[in-house]
């Protein structure tokens, strides 16, 4: 099996990794411990080595790769993955992805286009959990940069809301288009956020 195998009713799509874990449950690795719990810093689902060894033999084996990562310490560990699979392996039109890219730094976002990787971001994360991620989890510097989505374009980065179908309200796709456009958050559905775009 590789991605693209399949036809118009079936195919097989990227293989996907689970990097880190959620923001709200403290278990997306970050680089900074939590706002609220400064000792904490979540942890790696798979160990940097071992993604990078997974990585590189999907990629090798033709397989488009998605890896979840929504904190910045696990968006390296899968850029640190993705290039080494690239430099081994030079493949053009991978298409390899991170799925949230919740805390991406500009640092990271620049080379995000560098590699050709593409974000698949959950706007839904602002609604529900913006103004915790912001007041309690991450605080305010980080905390208004959830899912920059407006900060990928100027990078030449590739991104587009997704659904993230065991989360809440993720089974109406326009509902995450509509929330990275205006930003707006559970406690003030008619606002938009307080938090920049970028």
């Amino acid at each position: 099996f590789r991605t693209g195998i399949g036809d118009d009713r079936l195919s097989i799509g990227a293989m996907k990794f689970i990097s880190d874990g959620s923001i709200q449950g403290y278990t997306a690795c970050l680089c900074k411990g939590y706002h609220d719990r400064p000792d904490v810093h979540g942890y790696e689902v798979i160990p940097a080595a071992e993604l990078t060894e997974m990585v590189v033999d999907a990629h090798a084996g033709g397989w488009q790769v998605a890896i979840h990562a929504n904190g910045d310490a696990a968006i390296d560990n899968a850029l640190d993955a993705i290039e080494a699979a690239l430099t081994a392996h030079p493949r053009h039109d991978h298409r390899h992805r991170i799925e949230h890219c919740q805390t991406a730094r500009e640092d990271q976002l620049e080379r995000m286009a560098r590699l050709g990787v593409l974000a698949s971001v959950f706007a839904n994360h602002i609604w529900y959990w913006g103004d915790r991620h912001r007041d309690r989890f991450l605080g305010p510097e980080r905390g208004s940069r959830i899912d920059p989505l407006a900060s990928f374009t100027p990078q030449g980065e590739k991104s587009s809301p997704s659904t993230c179908f065991t989360c809440p309200g993720s089974a109406v796709t326009e509902r995450p288009v509509r929330r990275s456009h205006t930003r707006t958050k559970a406690s003030r559905p008619h606002d938009a956020a307080s938090a920049p775009s970028s």
